[in-house]
């Protein structure tokens, strides 16, 4: 057991899930089709698109792009909506630690793919995707700067515990933010 070993992992299917060739293609455009979105579309953000502004940028951005949810699955659009959630990930994977693991199950999209990103520090994951879904229903442009602020705070209370992996989190003393509310209330 490793120590970025989930429970899904366990699965035959996730591990099937990772090495499908469309997930492998869809990796292998990931650099290129975010640097063409940033270029595109987040000049505004200059030199930092890998920030918090940066998503507060992308996710206005996504409201003007698609004025309702049914406008993301527009065939015009597939592409567009995939580089908003390339770059959602993108940012929270190089500033949290996370990394992209492939869990399908969204089936709008028809391609059998769900990028998603996990973390280190805990169970919780950020399907991308639903992610860039949410934030067109909702149209507020906070949903995405709350992402960044959530996993800055859980990222910085378990680095002060010295960032234990996973296999250690009870040793360490880290109880992951997913468990916390069950915590205060017993």
């Amino acid at each position: 057991m490793s120590d970025r070993d989930y429970e899904y992992e366990g699965c035959e299917q996730f591990h099937l899930d990772q090495q499908s060739p469309q997930w492998i293609t869809w990796q292998a455009n990931l650099d290129f089709e975010v640097a063409a979105f940033v270029a595109e579309h987040l000049a505004v953000v200059g030199n930092e698109p890998w920030s918090r502004d940066g998503l507060v940028h992308a996710e206005l951005a996504a409201t003007r792009f698609f004025p309702t949810r049914k406008s993301l699955w527009l065939p015009e659009r597939l592409v567009l909506a995939d580089q908003f959630g390339m770059y959602l990930g993108e940012v929270l994977r190089r500033k949290f630690r996370g990394e992209w693991i492939n869990l399908p199950g969204t089936p709008d999209w028809g391609d059998g793919l769900g990028p998603t990103i996990r973390f280190p520090f805990t169970n919780l994951i950020t399907e991308v995707r639903d992610s860039l879904v949410c934030a067109v229903q909702d149209r507020g442009g906070q949903n995405w700067p709350a992402l960044w602020d959530d996993q800055l705070r859980y990222l910085r209370e378990w680095r002060k515990l010295g960032c234990p992996p996973r296999t250690e989190w009870e040793q360490a003393g880290w109880v992951p933010p997913e468990d916390l509310e069950g915590r205060r209330g017993a």
